[in-house]
């Protein structure tokens, strides 16, 4: 599947753009299901994993440490993503 190519730069034009077709509806369509389903799955991975430990564990006085090492551990994540993205910054 190639994506088409509704604009194209051009110099000559005063907005730096050259129209060479108009998007189809189902393009559009296909752009709001994907973000639909992308909203889906970013729903569930942010309250799931929490979720499921506070039931697993719920009634114990193993719940806070759980959650304290769930915490502990998406903040490294975001720690080491900060770092990456640092470090390789030239090579984009």
């Amino acid at each position: 599947w190639t994506v088409p190519q509704n604009y194209v730069a051009d110099e000559s034009e005063t907005s730096g753009w050259r129209k060479v077709a108009s998007p189809q509806i189902a393009s559009i369509q296909v752009a709001f299901v994907l973000s639909a389903v992308f909203a889906t799955g970013d729903a569930f991975l942010e309250s799931g994993p929490p979720g499921t430990l506070q039931n697993f564990f719920a009634g114990t006085p193993e719940l806070v440490p759980a959650m304290a090492n769930y915490k502990m551990w998406q903040s490294l994540g975001m720690g080491v993503q900060f770092s990456l993205g640092a470090v390789l910054k030239e090579h984009r």
